[in-house]
């Protein structure tokens, strides 16, 4: 339901990789993510080798951002934003294992 990809690597995680969700407001709405001690070591290598390039942040699916890597996350939390707020609560449900990926439109 979380996907991040970098060229053609990507890393999927599932509500079992996530730790915690908090809500974010700081520039625009969205969501700080904790993940798994095996999940930030593959986040942290991800983002190592591969600094300078353009991720692809998806939620369940839909694309969130494409920040350009400024340096490798190592703390095993990341924030994703903007998140469109017709669909804050439905991904928050999805990411904390709550409810499925809410359909498309």
């Amino acid at each position: 339901m979380l996907d991040i990809q970098v060229e053609l690597r990507s890393l999927e995680m599932t509500a079992g990789d996530i730790k915690a969700v908090d809500l974010v407001a700081q520039d625009a709405p969205g969501f700080q993510v904790r993940v798994s001690a095996r999940m930030a070591e593959q986040v942290a290598n991800l983002t190592r080798a591969n600094i300078g390039k353009e991720a692809r942040l998806s939620i369940c699916g839909d694309v969130i951002a494409r920040p350009v890597i400024q340096e490798a996350i190592t703390s095993g939390a990341m924030v994703i934003a903007p998140v469109p707020g017709e669909r804050m609560q439905p991904y928050l449900m999805a990411l904390t294992g709550q409810a499925p990926c809410p359909a498309k439109n």
